[in-house]
Order: structure tokens, then sequence, then C-alpha cells
């Protein structure tokens, strides 16, 4: 009987194990595991986005019924599984950022089988490897952050909806699930869920199939109308959530002028231009949006490789599916939609699923080229390519602060501060998930020893923190540059892929009154 199995298994194709598939998805696995043990660059806190995801997720695991006060908190797509897994298992770098690590492995798995099922496999690897391989993805990864749980359920409501072809039935109610949860993540997934809308539009055209549309769109409202319900009958206004999403620029941010805060964000092209170009030349409001994401190292090499993928596959006249060119055009108008529409700062984070959809017409164009043109696609495109994506992702990872060693060292230099210690704003926000950090009170004027981080160093800042009346003084510090391997320094001196090391640095600061 054994043999019989055996022998079933090994030539049935019913049981056959489909070994590429497994490599290809273990390669991405690995590959995006490898960046994560690079560096571990999760919660950072600061006057960052997760800072004040943390801080809602806290009010909510307190009470339930906590109000929101701010765009950030209102969004329980993520601050909803934020507080369940920090009750249920603690705070600490790990468990905040288990949703947006889900929300990324979701991205994958369903990337890699959809990709898979409509193209074939070396085109899911390939998109899937440039995703993993892009900067602002991995960054995304492991800190809590709305980028990457809008990208989730968008992917996910897109491959459902493929995997039900669009015909009605449980696969497409769960699709317009998913639609409607990504709003619960931002408002800004008005974008992604547009194109999913369009895309199925157009693929479906001549069969017009209004009632799966109505069916989908029903569903889609479900979750909305449900969060609309919850505000309503606890808050007192079905559109709070809303509300503050309209509102979001009226809060001050070093990146918006004072006499833009608040402004209205559809179609201003005031507030489009008040935006800092932050990458590149500053040429016209139009187009410095787009311009500086050419030339930012988060997505520079996607956007180039993916847009010059399909320059080549014209070029040589490799075969590809017609809708190919769509996914860029599906790209462009997420970008549009965002930044002409919605007034949107245009930082790469903003656009991971326009980014994606690079990403799938990337794969399926490289893979063309391989199939084409095998000995000179492989020895002078994919390995190359490969290589290059994985220093760039690799530099920027590791070029990265390591929150680790910033939490090690706090806790170490509280333990032995003489007290009263107290901590600045921004270092406790950084600081928020260390149980040390989280006994210190926020210094003030008066508060005679500090504990900050330097950027510049435990000098310069204290020098900084001097005035006329005080004097300030270096107590203790803990420098958090990285003692880099030799190849590491060697491209740092060179400035290959990586900038020299600031002197940052945690330290303990003393202030006394000048003559004391």
């Amino acid at each position: 009987m054994q043999s019989s199995i055996r022998s079933q298994t090994s030539s049935d194709p019913a049981f056959a194990v489909p070994w590429p598939t497994i490599a290809a998805a273990f390669l991405v696995a690995s590959v995006m595991a490898a960046m994560l043990a690079l560096n571990w660059h999760g919660f950072r806190g600061g006057g960052g986005d997760d800072w004040q995801y943390l801080d809602a997720a806290r009010c909510l695991r307190d009470n339930v019924l906590c109000l929101p006060e701010t765009h950030w908190a209102a969004r329980y797509a993520l601050v909803g599984p934020l507080a369940a897994t920090s009750a249920l298992f603690g705070e600490s770098h790990l468990t905040v950022g288990l949703p947006s690590l889900l929300a990324t492995s979701v991205v994958l798995i369903t990337l890699f089988l959809s990709v898979g099922r409509i193209t074939d496999l070396p085109a899911a690897l390939i998109a899937c490897l440039m995703l993993v391989l892009t900067p602002v993805f991995v960054d995304r990864a492991v800190r809590p952050n709305a980028d990457m749980i809008e990208l989730g359920w968008s992917v996910l409501s897109a491959g459902l909806l493929l995997r039900a072809r669009g015909e009605r039935g449980l696969l497409l109610v769960a699709s317009g699930l998913c639609a409607g949860l990504a709003f619960g993540a931002r408002a800004t997934a008005i974008a992604p869920v547009a194109l999913i809308i369009v895309g199925w539009a157009f693929a479906t055209w001549r069969h017009r199939p209004w009632r799966n549309f109505l069916e989908w769109g029903l569903a889609a409202a479900i979750p909305i109308l449900a969060e609309a319900a919850f505000h309503g009958a606890f808050h007192g206004d079905p559109l709070l959530r809303w509300a503050l999403e309209l509102n979001h620029t009226a809060i001050p941010s070093a990146a918006l002028a004072a006499e833009h805060r608040g402004a209205f964000p559809f179609f201003n092209p005031a507030l489009i231009g008040a935006w800092p170009v932050r990458f590149g030349p500053d040429i016209h409001w139009t187009v410095n949006g787009l311009v500086s994401l050419f030339f930012s190292p988060a997505i520079a090499l996607t956007l180039v490789v993916s847009i010059g993928s399909q320059l080549l596959v014209r070029l040589v006249r490799a075969p590809v599916p017609r809708w190919t060119p769509l996914l860029f055009a599906g790209a462009f108008g997420h970008f549009a939609i965002l930044v002409y529409g919605l007034g949107i700062d245009p930082t790469p984070r903003m656009f991971l699923p326009g980014i994606t959809l690079l990403c799938v017409a990337a794969g399926i164009n490289i893979a063309a080229l391989c199939a084409h043109r095998p000995v000179l696609t492989a020895g002078a495109l994919l390995a190359p390519l490969f290589l290059l994506f994985l220093a760039r992702a690799a530099s920027v990872q590791y070029a990265a602060l390591d929150l680790l060693a910033l939490d090690r060292a706090a806790t170490r230099m509280i333990a032995g501060a003489p007290q009263p210690l107290a901590g600045g704003l921004s270092t406790l926000r950084m600081l928020a998930l260390n149980t040390a950090a989280q006994t210190l009170p926020y210094a003030s004027p008066d508060s005679p020893s500090v504990l900050v981080l330097a950027p510049q160093g435990c000098t310069v800042q204290a020098q900084n923190m001097g005035s006329s009346e005080t004097v300030a003084a270096v107590l203790n510090g803990t420098s958090l540059t990285k003692s880099d391997p030799s190849l590491v320094a060697w491209m740092r001196e060179r400035r290959i892929l990586l900038a020299p090391q600031a002197p940052t640095a945690l330290c303990i600061i003393t202030r006394s009154p000048r003559g004391g």
C-alpha cells in the first residue's frame, strides 16, 4: 500500500508538489526577513504618525468609546488592531508592528498568487522581489502606519475580485468588504478603490454586470456605514471621521507653512504648491511632486526600472499582455487623484498602491524579456538588476537609526542617572515603548537634567540647550553610530549608496544657573 501511495503522489498531477512555486515564495520571504533582520526599523515615535497611532490605541484600549480628536485616532482599521495586539501581548517593538507586518504579508501573498494566476510564476516572483526591495515598502513593513494597512486591504480586495472573476458570490462580497475596510485605514483609499472599479469596468464593459457592481458596492458600504453608526450613536456625529480627515491640514506641521493650515484640500493649487520639494529641483507646482519621486532614494530605482522595462519590451517587441500599459496609467492615476485631487503631501509612502502596480508591470515585462531573449536578459539584465535593488534596499535599511540600540541605551542611562531626570518631548515619544522612559516627566525650562536624543552629538546639544542665564553640560552620553564592517566603511568613505554617519547620540544634559 505504501508503494502505491508513493507512486500516486509522484505521478498524479493532483498530488504534484509545485516546487518552483514553493522555492519562489521562500525566496521572497527570505529577502523580506533579511531586510527586517538587517535593521528592525519599526516604531520610531518622535514627531511621526506612529506615536499618534500608539497614543490613540492606548486610549481605545482603556476605553472603547474613546473620542477620537485627530484623524490619526479615527483610523480604526489600524488603531483597533494596534490596541488589540498591545492588550493581548503587551507593548513592545514587535507587538506594535504586528498589524503592519500582517498587512505586509497579505500584500505579498495576494500579489504572488494573483500575478502568478493571471500571468506566470516568473512575473509574480519578479514583481514581489521588486516590491520587497523598494525601500519605502520595507520602511512601512513593521512600523505602525496607515499606508500598509490601506495597501493590504486594497490589494486583498483586488485579489479576491480577480479570483471571483467578477461573478456574484462570497468572494465578490469579501472583495467589497475589503475595499470598505481600506477606507477605515485612511480616506485616501478612494484612489486605489477607484482604480479597482475602473479596472473591473474596463475588463467587463461588454457584459456590464451591474448587479455584480451593486452587490460589491453594498458590501463595501457596510464597514463605512458601521463606522458612521458607531460615531453617531456614541459620539453624536456620524460624519466625525470624515470631518477629522478633511481638517488634517489644520494640524501644525513643519511641512506646511502656517498660512496654508486649514486649507480646503480638494483641487487646491495653492495647497499643492505649498508642500515642500524634498528631492530634486523646484520647477513648478504642477510637476514638483512627480519630479521629487524620481529623485527620492525610497522609490526612484523602482520607478526608473519599471518605465525602462516597458520601453525595452517595446524596443525588442517581446510579447506581453495588451493591458500591461494600463498598469502604468493606473499608477499615474493614483498619483493624480492624491496630489491634484486631494492635495496630499507627495511623500513616497503615500503612493504604495501605485508603486505596487508598477512592480507588477515590471515583473510582467522583465519575465517576458527573459522568455524572449533568455541568455541576454539573464546575463546582462536580471542578475545585475537584482543585485542593484538588493544593494539599494539594504543600504537604506542599514543607514536608518538602530532603534533597538536606542532603547537599550535609554534603559541603561536612566538606571544610572541622578534624579530628578526629565526627557525631551520628541525623545520620550521615541522611547514610548521603553518602560524606564515611561516614568520620566516631560522636560521643562527648569528641569536640571534632561534625557535627549542629539542628532549632532552631545556637545552640540548642550550648546543649543544653554542660554544667557543657564549653563548646560554633558553628564552622560551614548553614541548611536554604528560600527561598520570594513566593506560598509569603504562604501561610506566613497559615498557609494551610503552617506557618512551623523554623530547621533543619546545624552543626559544638566542645566544650572550661571554663576550658581
